[in-house]
């Protein structure tokens, strides 16, 4: 059993399609993904209903810019992480597509959580992993999302 992460960012507004969460695992310190929480502040109960699909794509091709992201452990013993995370970047392209979230944005937001035999294991081998926001938004979206995820 390794140590849990997560990564949080704060109310952007997203206009384009974009990678929410950009995950780079350490050579020695394969990932499994656990969950994704996304919570939106401005379309609730929309008129324009909008239905946004966020595709996790293992073996991405790096998009450009985004935000470094403080990753934190769950255990306040826990080693730094050894993955690398990055929200709000240009969205990446490549990949293969491993799960895809729809998300009706007139609700607060999905969160996803696969069952222990379903959560994606992805190493150095096969990374970086994208949380990747498949087309862009009707209109701007104010989203606040946290992804978490263990490192074995």
């Amino acid at each position: 059993m390794g140590f849990t992460y997560t990564a949080s960012q704060d109310a952007q507004a997203i206009t384009t399609a974009v990678d929410l969460f950009h995950i780079t695992a350490a050579t020695d310190k394969p990932i499994v993904l656990h969950w994704l929480e996304l919570m939106n502040a401005t379309d609730l109960g929309d008129a324009n209903e909008e239905v946004l699909r966020i595709g996790i794509y293992r073996g991405v091709t790096s998009g450009g810019g985004g935000t470094a992201l403080t990753e934190v452990g769950i255990n306040d013993l826990s080693p730094t992480a050894g993955a690398a995370v990055v929200g709000q970047g240009t969205a990446s392209t490549g990949g293969t597509l491993i799960w895809e979230i729809g998300w009706n944005i007139r609700q607060a937001g999905p969160i996803w959580v696969p069952t222990p035999e379903l959560r994606p294991r992805i190493s150095a081998a096969n990374d970086p992993v994208a949380f990747r926001l498949m087309a862009a938004p009707a209109d701007s979206v104010t989203i606040s999302a946290t992804v978490c995820w263990e490192e074995v």
